[in-house]
């Protein structure tokens, strides 16, 4: 039977080993993290109802996408110069039934507000089933005739949740919301473990090793996990740190455009209206993710895994290029990028920067390349690529 040792523990296929289990944990909690939270807006042109006062309700019919609710941040249409200054009264039932499963009692001043919106901190709803049909209902008895606030409200994605009040009933709507299932925790033990691994793998590096592997498969989760942390963390603090103002319904507009729903003619005409800029290429991207079946949130996930590998890969191409290849010079520079904070940052803030550091290393390279090509057919195609670069690097906020 062969004994344990400390050689046995710096094996690069036992480290390897070791990463891709880390890396599989990492990644369930990333996942959950990220569909921890969900937001409606931004995606279709907001409406509103009728003021909440008095006698009158709004409720919301909805199929339950989560478990729990711990923060909802409410969006109302608020007057000019308005001081908020009321209570807010929500009800959760289910669909079918007059017995309330919770109620909560919000006040509703200025200092709780963040533009038009107000964070409640939820307690009480911990076992919603995930499918069932729910009602909220949303009320403001205090409020007098004529000083009623509007709740915001757009189109849905669900074509079964409805919008109701009074008389008139909207289907295939529901009230701009953003719903927070969970609040953040910081993933310590991940990040603990996942640090010892690549410690380990650098103690063991030498000259002509490939301790590089593993330590990359740690860096890319760990630096997602610590990103996805902060996302959490910010969306508690303001609804628009979910996505880039704009750009959802700007890669809506992009999708309806690939799947032949409008022109390309409607399509530019909502980019030109939503987006003075020339920050195109995240939306664009984010629609041909949804045109394939990912909904806006995961096409955007998606986006950002792509500007990461671009990221990387250029990373990795300009080491190869100028001839780094000890492993722990490697190990260095893969540390230094995953673990830098304005990565992790550009990761976690959901926001374009993530497409800027791509575009901006990937120019670098090609760049490069062209300028250590002696073929002349070679090096007039990286120039190319370099313009091609360019206008990406153009095309994305740095």
């Amino acid at each position: 039977m062969r004994r344990l040792s400390i050689a046995s523990f710096l094996d690069v296929r036992f480290l390897t080993f070791l990463a891709v289990v880390y890396a599989i944990v990492a990644g369930i909690e990333i996942w959950k993290t990220t569909e921890s939270a969900t937001y409606n807006r931004e995606i279709h042109p907001e409406l509103h109802t009728d003021a909440l006062e008095g006698a009158r309700t709004v409720e919301y019919a909805f199929s339950a996408e989560h478990r729990k609710l711990k923060g909802l941040w409410v969006f109302f249409a608020l007057p000019p110069n308005a001081v908020p200054n009321g209570r807010l009264n929500l009800t959760m039932r289910r669909e079918g039934t007059d017995t309330p499963i919770w109620s909560q009692s919000f006040e509703c001043n200025q200092a709780q507000f963040v533009g038009n919106a107000q964070l409640l901190r939820v307690a009480g709803v911990d076992d919603l089933e995930k499918g069932a049909r729910y009602v909220l209902t949303y009320a403001m008895p205090e409020m007098k005739s004529g000083t009623g606030w509007p709740l915001a409200y757009g189109a849905s994605e669900e074509a079964t949740s409805s919008v109701r009040w009074d008389s008139r009933v909207c289907m295939s709507s529901a009230p701009s919301m953003q719903w927070l299932e969970r609040e953040p925790r910081f993933p310590r033990r991940n990040l603990l473990f996942g640090g010892a691994l690549m410690l380990l793998c650098a103690l063991a590096a030498k000259e002509h090793t490939l301790f590089r592997l593993p330590v990359l498969i740690v860096a890319v989760p760990s630096c997602i996990l610590a990103a996805t942390y902060f996302w959490q963390v910010h969306l508690w603090q303001f609804w628009g740190n979910f996505w880039p103002d704009g750009y959802p319904g700007l890669g809506y507009q992009a999708s309806e455009w690939l799947t032949g729903r409008i022109t390309a003619r409607q399509c530019l005409a909502s980019f030109q209206h939503d987006r003075t800029g020339q920050i195109f290429t995240v939306p664009f991207v984010m629609g041909t993710f949804r045109a394939l079946g990912l909904s806006l949130k995961h096409g955007y996930i998606a986006a950002n895994a792509v500007f990461l590998t671009v990221a990387a890969g250029s990373l990795f191409g300009l080491l190869n290029l100028y001839g780094i290849k000890r492993d722990r010079a490697v190990i260095a520079m893969i540390l230094f990028f995953f673990g830098n904070v304005c990565v992790i940052g550009a990761v976690g803030e959901m926001q374009s920067d993530l497409g800027g550091v791509a575009a901006t290393l990937f120019f670098i390279y090609t760049f490069a390349r062209a300028l250590e090509e002696t073929d002349p057919c070679r090096r007039y195609g990286w120039f190319i690529a370099c313009g091609v670069a360019g206008f990406l690097a153009c095309t994305v906020r740095l």
